[in-house]
């Protein structure tokens, strides 16, 4: 079974709609009155869920289609911004051809994907689309040769929207992973990180992967917040040049 359009889709999760899981999900993702979710809205799904419906969509549900996804039910805000990302995937050149393969489509889901990284608005949203989106755009030249400009993870960064915010730091993981440690992507968006300060214990776990990560003698970082509970992967922990006991993460800190 396949889907074409937003109301087959849609049609399909609202019948999986599951009044106990959205009680939990709403207390997980702090949608409380004054939290950080506060306002937003489950059908009770869970992500393997999601992915399923996605799966039988993807590559076959038009722009225009996913842009009527963009609702206040969370679950199909995912399923839209999940279709964004297997369209980037379909988007990426094979190894052996040419790099700039594909760059106008990728430009165009950045593009569709900035303009409604507000809709991006809560942690998840975030983590599983800016990466294999933003990330990707980045990592792959334009039509002219040229890599796309970082600039825009300084503007998301500097914005007064905590999402984008997060995007901003989220999305260097695919730069990170490929080893593009240079000035030109990182740095500033580090540098930006910085003035965040304690303004929110949202952007801590992003803050702390990325610092540890990164070659400390590129690039500066303010201490982390909570050190002790973001402790990365053994295969990184052995790869990484600054790796420290697990028992004294204080240890850990990579200061300014």
């Amino acid at each position: 079974m396949y889907f074409y359009s937003s109301e087959d889709i849609l049609a399909v999760l609202m019948q999986q709609e599951n009044a106990a899981q959205r009680q939990v999900l709403t207390r997980f993702f702090k949608c409380g009155k004054g939290e950080y979710g506060e306002g937003d809205r489950f059908l009770g799904l869970k992500v393997p869920q999601t992915r399923a419906i996605v799966k039988m969509a993807r590559l076959r549900v038009a722009p225009e289609e996913i842009e009527k996804l963009h609702s206040p039910w969370h679950e199909v805000r995912l399923c839209g911004f999940l279709l964004l990302v297997e369209e980037m995937k379909h988007a990426i050149p094979g190894k052996r051809k040419d790099p700039t393969e594909g760059a106008e489509q990728r430009g165009k889901i950045a593009e569709f994907y900035l303009r409604h990284a507000r809709k991006a608005n809560n942690w998840d949203l975030v983590d599983l689309s800016c990466p294999h989106i933003i990330g990707q755009w980045l990592l792959y030249p334009q039509a002219d040769g040229q890599l796309p400009s970082s600039q825009i993870l300084d503007r998301l960064a500097a914005s007064d929207n905590l999402w984008e915010q997060r995007i901003a730091i989220v999305s260097t993981l695919a730069l990170i992973r490929a080893d593009r440690f240079d000035a030109a992507h990182i740095a500033p968006t580090a540098q930006s990180s910085a003035r965040f300060d304690t303004q929110s214990h949202r952007l801590d776990a992003p803050r702390a992967w990325q610092a540890r990560f990164r070659p400390a003698a590129h690039l500066p970082c303010r201490p982390l917040l909570r050190p002790a509970a973001h402790h990365p992967p053994l295969r990184h922990r052995a790869l990484h040049p600054f790796r420290t006991p697990l028992l004294a993460p204080q240890k850990a800190l990579i200061l300014l």
